[in-house]
């Protein structure tokens, strides 16, 4: 969040939420060539100002980090929190960052799968298969 400004009559008065919001993403594509084969950084830019002509105050981007594991994401969480921070700070904005959800490596349960394939049956028109 930045102060907003009119972009040709005061510009120096306003403090660019987008700027902020391309440092980040800059910051992003460069720690891209950092990271893990197995790592996948992805974003979109949900708002990005309102009208041309006026520094925006406000920008809004999704950040989406996958990862093998846990520890690898959290690695990616981390480094993703750094990169915000110092885009804000060369932007001279406030940013806010909120984890909405995580998913981590998948816990098998060998039980549900030995007895779902026992229990495995294949439909062909009217005939059940079982195996």
């Amino acid at each position: 969040m930045g102060g907003a400004s009119h972009a040709s009559g005061d510009p120096w008065n306003g403090n660019s939420a987008v700027d902020a919001m391309e440092l980040y993403t800059t910051g992003l594509n460069y720690y891209r060539e950092h990271v893990r084969p197995t790592a996948r950084i992805h974003y979109d830019i949900e708002k990005a100002g309102d009208v041309v002509n006026v520094v925006p105050d406000f920008a809004q981007i999704w950040t989406r980090l996958r990862e093998n594991d846990k520890e690898n994401v959290n690695i990616l969480y981390e480094r993703a929190k750094k990169i915000a921070e110092a885009a804000s700070m060369m932007a001279n904005v406030d940013y806010e960052m909120e984890l909405i959800s995580g998913i981590y490596e998948i816990i098998p349960n060998r039980f549900w799968g030995w007895n779902n394939s026992r229990e495995y049956r294949v439909t062909r028109g009217n005939q059940v298969y079982r195996r």
